[in-house]
């Protein structure tokens, strides 16, 4: 069995080098005078890391054999989720150009560190 396919060791990995890239970007951001951009990488890699650990947390603790409040909980979540999410977003739209094109890179990050673990693991 591949390392990828069990759950623990990928999240580490992902988590190990999302934070390691996101801390070496943000360092040469800072440095080249690109600060807002810098902040909505961030803004957009703990954006989607929330989005992530709310799942997580949500189907490790409701989704049980035989427990009818998973779906309720999930349906219930977007009423508080969404909102909070479309306010991140104009915030980050509210810092300028260099702040959402940050949060566009932020949230791509974190796929782009996964894609690659993938293909590390396949050859």
């Amino acid at each position: 069995m591949n390392w990828i396919d069990q759950p623990t060791p990928s999240w580490r990995a992902l988590t190990h080098w999302t934070t390691l890239c996101t801390l070496l970007l943000v360092m040469l951001l800072g440095l080249s005078g690109a600060v807002s951009v810098g902040i909505g990488l961030m803004v957009g890699v703990l954006t989607l890391g929330g989005i992530l650990l709310f799942y997580a947390w949500l189907v490790r603790r409701f989704a049980q054999p035989g427990s009818r409040g998973f779906r309720r909980m999930l349906l219930l979540s977007g009423m508080v989720k969404y909102p909070l999410l479309m306010l991140v977003i104009y915030l980050v739209v509210q810092g300028g150009t260099q702040m959402a094109l940050g949060f566009a890179l932020g949230v791509l990050l974190p796929l782009g560190v996964l894609t690659v673990l993938a293909l590390r693991a396949n050859h």
